[in-house]
């Protein structure tokens, strides 16, 4: 993803570099260690904690669950007429599709 996210930038497809940096740090995200009191500082900068490391199977469901999302909202702006929101949305799932397999 990361290559691809260079290759998309270099290539200036907005859409792509969007979906991409959302995708990434949605992943970012589920490596985060939950925040705990033996990680709360009691004087200046507390421990590093070390990421979870994810399966294969963890970063495919943030995929999908990103995904999900769009499609979610999707059917909201159909609904209420934001066609131009909804195609460009339509155009993020078909890329996010293209990771979730």
């Amino acid at each position: 993803m990361k290559n691809d996210l260079m290759r998309a930038t270099k290539e200036r497809d907005t859409v792509a570099v969007s979906v991409l940096r959302s995708l990434l740090s949605a992943i970012d995200n589920a490596e985060a260690v939950p925040l705990t009191a033996e990680h709360l500082p009691t004087e200046g900068f507390g421990p590093e904690a070390a990421p979870r490391c994810l399966t294969e199977d963890d970063i495919l469901r943030v995929i999908k669950r990103e995904r999900d999302e769009r499609l979610a909202t999707i059917t909201i702006y159909e609904r209420y007429g934001r066609e131009s929101a909804a195609s460009q949305l339509k155009r993020e799932v078909e890329l996010i599709a293209s990771y979730a397999t």
